[in-house]
């Protein structure tokens, strides 16, 4: 597992998807959508610091809620054994 931190443009006319991910921050969510044509998520957990409920509506399968990492302020961000992003990701097979 790897952690990225996403800068996202001030205005982008194209599209954005984003699935099977966890998108935990500092920064608010609800700009995504407001700076992309397209912006399509399901199968995710989401999370924001002290926000209980997410501030934009969810996709297919998506949940708000702590991922519960392993020592956040530490930048380790393996999951705990409670997290409820634990067993939800999607293996691909061709």
């Amino acid at each position: 597992n790897q952690a990225t931190d996403v800068k996202v443009a001030p205005d982008y006319a194209g599209k954005l998807i984003i699935k099977n991910s966890i998108i935990a921050s500092q920064y608010t969510y609800r700009s995504l959508s407001e700076r992309y044509n397209t912006f399509i998520e399901s199968d995710n957990v989401w999370y924001k610091k002290g926000v209980a409920t997410a501030p934009f509506t969810l996709g297919s399968g998506s949940i708000w809620a702590d991922p519960q990492f392993t020592d956040w302020n530490n930048f380790n961000y393996r999951l705990k054994a409670t997290s409820p992003a634990s067993g939800k990701g999607y293996v691909y097979q061709s």
